[in-house]
Order: C-alpha cells, then sequence, then structure tokens
C-alpha cells in the first residue's frame, strides 16, 4: 500500500510541475501541434516516471537516519559497558500508551477514499459512453458514408455537432443551414486523432482524479484540439468572420457530451483571440528553448 501511496503522489507532482511550467511559458503560443504533444507528453510521463523511483530518494532516508542520531533519545553503548559493576537502573512509572485509531488508520481512510472517488469517476464516465454508444447506434439517423472513409450521421435529435472516432454526428438542421463549415471541423478533429487523446485522458483521470492540475490540463488540451481545428478551418477558405459568428450563435444551445470532439465548446473568447492573434517565432523559440532546462 505504501509503494501504491509513493506512486500516485509523485505522479501527481510530476503533473503538476511540468504543467505549471507549460503554463507559464507557451500556453499562448500558436504552436499547437507542439503544444499538443507536450500535454500528451505530460500525461505519459507523470504515468511512467515514478514507476522508476517508486521509494523515497535515498536523500531522505539519510536525512530521516540523521534526525533520529540527533534527537534527545537515550540510548546504550555497549562497547563502554564495564563487566561487574553495578548498575542503578531509576524506577519510573511505565505506561501504555496507545495511538489514536485515526492515527493508525489514516492510510487505510486515504485508500477507501481513492478508491471510492475512482469507482464514482468511473460510473460517470460509462454513462456518458454508454450515451455516446446510444446516439452512435441509433437506427433513425441516416448514415452516409464520406469520401474520405469518415461517416456522417443525420440525427434529428437537438444535439451539438460532434465527432467521435471516424463519426461525425450533426442535426438535420445544423447541417442544413451550415453543414459544410461543421463539416470541416469535426474532419479536422478526426484527421489529427483527438478522439485518442480523449481516451488517455481518461486513464490518467482514473488514478489522478483528485488532482486539480489533471482537470485544467485536460480543459488546456481540449483547447488546443479546438485552435488546431478552427486553424483548418480557416486555411478552407472560410470566412473568419462568418465562422465566429457561428461559433458564437452555437455556443448558446445545449451542452454536449464530455469525451468527445464537439462543435460547441467554451472558451470562444480564447479561440476567437487564437485565431487573429499575430506570433513572433523568435520569441516563441526562446520560450521553448527556456523549457527544457527547467524540465530536467
Amino acid at each position: 500500500m505504501e509503494s501504491l501511496f509513493t506512486y500516485i503522489w509523485q505522479s501527481a507532482l510530476v503533473l503538476t510541475v511540468l504543467f505549471v511550467l507549460f503554463q507559464l511559458l507557451l500556453r499562448k503560443e500558436r504552436f499547437f501541434a507542439l503544444n499538443r504533444a507536450i500535454l500528451l507528453s505530460i500525461l505519459v510521463v507523470s504515468l511512467i516516471l515514478p514507476l522508476s523511483c517508486h521509494s523515497l530518494p535515498e536523500c531522505f532516508s539519510f536525512l530521516q537516519y540523521q534526525g533520529r542520531a540527533m534527537s534527545d533519545t537515550p540510548y546504550l553503548d555497549l562497547g563502554k559497558v564495564e563487566v561487574g559493576k553495578e548498575m542503578i537502573v531509576a524506577k519510573h512509572d511505565v505506561y501504555l500508551v496507545t495511538s489514536p485509531w485515526l492515527s493508525s488508520h489514516w492510510k487505510q481512510m486515504l485508500l477507501a477514499i481513492w478508491i471510492i472517488g475512482t469507482v464514482v469517476f468511473m460510473v460517470w464516465q460509462s454513462m456518458g459512453i454508454r450515451l455516446l454508444c446510444k446516439i452512435l447506434n441509433d437506427k433513425t439517423n441516416v448514415r452516409e458514408r464520406l469520401p474520405e472513409g469518415n461517416t456522417l450521421l443525420l440525427t434529428s435529435a437537438t444535439i451539438p455537432s460532434f465527432s467521435w472516432m471516424r463519426s461525425i454526428v450533426v442535426s438535420v438542421d445544423d447541417y442544413a443551414e451550415n453543414g459544410d463549415t461543421i463539416l470541416a471541423h469535426e474532419r479536422a478533429h478526426i484527421a489529427h486523432r483527438h478522439s485518442l487523446d480523449h481516451l488517455l485522458l481518461l486513464i490518467v483521470q482514473c488514478v489522478l482524479w483528485w488532482n486539480p492540475f489533471l482537470w485544467l490540463l485536460a480543459d488546456s488540451l481540449i483547447e488546443v484540439h479546438e485552435y488546431q481545428a478552427d486553424m483548418a478551418v480557416l486555411e478552407q477558405g472560410i470566412n473568419a468572420t462568418q465562422y465566429q459568428l457561428l461559433l458564437i450563435r452555437k455556443a448558446a444551445g445545449p451542452a454536449g457530451i464530455a469525451m468527445v470532439n464537439g462543435f460547441k465548446r467554451n472558451k470562444l473568447k480564447n479561440r476567437i483571440i487564437m485565431m487573429n492573434k499575430t506570433f513572433s517565432l523568435r520569441g516563441a523559440k526562446c520560450r521553448y528553448l527556456a523549457l527544457l532546462p527547467m524540465i530536467l
């Protein structure tokens, strides 16, 4: 159990430190593919690195030993005991000291809390997966095979457009009004394989659901996904102003499924700013290079 606790807190520490560095240096950069790779690397490293150092560093053990040696606890030096001499032993009252229940069972309590949280999170995610499967397998959907091999599902339900793996779900009304723009956005999500990122996030969240920095990292990763999809839409010649107005209109609609790549996402202000932002290549290189020694 101690090894499990050590792994969990070390994994959380690695993720927190690296994500804070990313937020300080690279959050506003327009190198979306590189930022996405860095965020995914943080997730993977936070899971793998603690496996190679599953115990406390040796310096901690050395300090702990030194602390015991410098304490006031009396000890018997057997090398200075003289045989045959009478030793006077002071008489003291002996009391049996019992530790409180909490101090002796706190590890079991933390383990129980972690297990309960993991189960609750998995149940919550399973409900979203069940809803996703229900939408994708709905027999009333109109299915169409797109030229690049993706599957378009037209639904009569009032839900935000989204994509998952190689399937694109669009409501009939959205397809009639803005079909080309929505398809361009969702095709970008599929081309970049953003669904695989969601699966990796799901695995890490099952272990580190209690770490608030993991949820902040998840928001940053999803935001990068939307930046990539937005840029792909604009590169196809779609008017930027009309596209931004479309995003604003769709933001007022119903909420979508948490783990899919949705056309409607929050933080529209950041997305619009990023579409119109110009960047300095020289300054960006300096910030990326500064990240390397800080990581080490």
